[in-house]
């Protein structure tokens, strides 16, 4: 009887790592020069104290990453000022890399999504990455959306996890909690605010069935 009970209570154990296993979000420095990371919990409004990275360093932040809390991010030269757009707010991401993209000729941040949060594949998460590393977009984006509402306002979290203001044609966007695909363009953050926006301008195209002859 007493090894049954101990089997159970093994087997219980085993059962419940998974779920106790908790995915943070890290910040690594990718560039060549020591950098400052900051990271503030938006959800509960929680500062983490900033943390100086050395090249090729990844700093925890002991932040969740799969709650969907929405987290502020932000990295800073020696000077104090912030570099590749940030700060901007993110959810459900395991990493934020900063690195000079030698494509693009830009300073950018490459956000990876939390496991298991789901969401769209590699490709979108791709073209997000580049719609938040453009500060000033000129051109427009289609990429599935999915539609969150933080106090009373209507924002959008991208493949990627970054978390963008919606504006423009509201009525476009999926339903709430929804995934769907939207085209827009990039506008930088309102005055005093730090969250990018994202102007809702049409639906992806679909393909219809061909009719049959």
């Amino acid at each position: 009887m007493k090894i049954r009970f101990l089997l159970l209570v093994c087997l219980l154990a085993f059962l419940a790592f998974p779920l106790l296993a908790q995915t943070t979000l890290t910040m690594t420095n990718g560039y060549t020069e020591t950098v400052t990371a900051k990271a503030t919990d938006v959800t509960t409004n929680s500062l983490v104290t900033s943390q100086s990275e050395s090249p090729n360093y990844t700093w925890d932040t002991k932040f969740a990453a799969n709650t969907g809390n929405m987290i502020q991010i932000e990295f800073d030269d020696a000077t104090g000022h912030s570099l590749a757009n940030t700060p901007f707010t993110v959810s459900d991401v395991a990493n934020a890399k900063l690195y000079f993209n030698s494509q693009w000729l830009v300073m950018c941040v490459g956000l990876t999504p939390a496991p298991g949060t789901g969401g769209p594949a590699k490709p979108d998460i791709d073209k997000a990455n580049e719609f938040i590393a453009m500060k000033r977009p000129t051109k427009s984006y289609c990429m599935p959306v999915k539609v969150m509402e933080h106090a009373g306002h209507k924002m959008v979290r991208l493949a990627n996890g970054a978390v963008v203001a919606a504006t423009g044609k509201l009525g476009l966007l999926p339903k709430d909690g929804k995934w769907g695909c939207v085209c827009g363009r990039g506008l930088v953050p309102e005055k005093g605010a730090a969250m990018g926006r994202l102007e809702v301008q049409d639906r992806c195209d679909t393909k219809k069935p061909a009719k049959k002859k």
